[in-house]
């Protein structure tokens, strides 16, 4: 089993009902996989996180790369894996590891 940390982010909206919940993978933004995805809630998010990471996986593997050592989930930087810019002032940040 092949495990990561990731980084949901729920983007403000008018009402906290209406919300888009995204995804980023700071291990593999840092060596510049495809490393962001995003769901409708929770559940649609962490399903989106999971498929992204086992494409990340194969697609490493056929390339001949290797997958970078997981980061401690407690030494994840939350901070530096969303841009505020393009989504909005998050209004919650949640951090768990995503298996495959």
């Amino acid at each position: 089993m092949t495990q990561y940390p990731v980084i949901y982010y729920y983007e403000a909206r008018v009402m906290k009902e209406d919300y888009t919940m995204h995804v980023v993978f700071p291990d593999l933004k840092a060596v510049g996989l495809s490393a962001s995805t995003a769901g409708n809630d929770r559940e649609d998010a962490r399903e989106a996180a999971q498929d992204l990471l086992a494409i990340a996986i194969d697609m490493a593997v056929d390339e001949g790369k290797t997958m970078p050592e997981a980061t401690p989930i407690e030494k994840v930087d939350i901070a530096q894996f969303y841009v505020e810019e393009e989504v909005g002032k998050p209004f919650r940040i949640e951090v768990e590891y995503i298996s495959v």
